[in-house]
């Protein structure tokens, strides 16, 4: 849609700003020439992480000023009082443990199979946890499949497509967020986590790597693909449970909500319309 957008603006002959959110920069091979002279032609190109304007630059995308711009977290998405979480915990684990949440469409890229094996070796360890993995996709058959064979009874939910409000409802209930993917730009779903006040486990995708690097301690990254890894951070971060940092609240506030996004992408547009 962004490069629709952008043809329609080059044929009026008016500037334009692109922002682009990860496919089309991780999966680049030099053999579109729209897609390059589009670039080329832009005002300024904005991109969702540093780690994707660094593979731009790497693949040899034409632009002629880029910069990142966070996408930004809605508001849903909060610190709650214990009370508040305790009553909605209690919706998913009535009987107490530790409660962890997955959110993403379950695709191989989202590698949630890694996933399911870590939480066979999490609750062998922890025998009250529950996993809940909210989200739809081709994946999920197989992954029900594997859940299965692996014994994890009702301590494996799969929720489906969860609505917006729901999804931040599970969010602030949760000990800790894990995401699995092999491929991130800046995962919006951990975000989310971060805001609400939960920890994340994330693999060393780009975007897990650079979510460490902004939020410090409060995402824990571990090697793709790996479940043993995976199930150790999950039972390191968790013992005891505990809610994210003054500091990362702070980092939210001030370069993921809407507010700042948005004066960002305006600045961008004032600069490209500037004569």
């Amino acid at each position: 849609m962004n490069q629709v957008a952008a043809r329609l603006a080059a044929r009026a002959g008016r500037p334009y700003v692109l922002t682009h959110y990860g496919t089309e920069i991780w999966h680049h091979d030099g053999k579109d020439p729209a897609f390059r002279r589009l670039n080329a032609r832009a005002a300024h190109v904005a991109f969702y992480s540093q780690a994707l304007l660094d593979r731009g630059r790497e693949l040899g995308v034409p632009f002629a000023a880029g910069s990142v711009v966070y996408p930004p977290v809605a508001d849903e998405f909060r610190a709650r009082s214990d009370s508040e979480r305790q009553a909605l915990r209690a919706r998913h684990l009535p009987e107490g443990g530790l409660l962890l949440l997955n959110v993403k469409r379950l695709h191989p890229l989202a590698d949630q199979q890694t996933l399911v094996e870590a939480f066979a070796r999490v609750l062998a360890a922890r025998p009250g946890a529950r996993l809940l993995v909210a989200g739809s996709g081709a994946e999920r058959e197989r992954l029900e499949a594997r859940a299965a064979e692996l014994q994890l009874g009702p301590s494996l939910r799969f929720l489906g497509l969860v609505p917006n409000e729901q999804v931040a409802e599970l969010q602030a209930a949760a000990d800790l967020f894990v995401l699995s993917s092999v491929l991130e730009a800046t995962p919006t779903v951990a975000l989310e986590a971060l805001a609400s006040g939960t920890p994340v486990v994330s693999t060393d995708n780009p975007g897990g790597l650079e979510l460490q690097a902004l939020f410090g301690d409060d995402v824990r990254v571990v090697p793709r693909r790996d479940p043993g890894a995976l199930a150790s951070a999950v039972l390191a971060a968790t013992q005891p449970p505990r809610r994210t940092s003054a500091r990362s609240a702070e980092l939210i506030a001030g370069r993921f909500r809407l507010p700042g996004v948005l004066a960002r992408h305006l600045e961008l547009y004032r600069q490209a319309g500037a004569p």
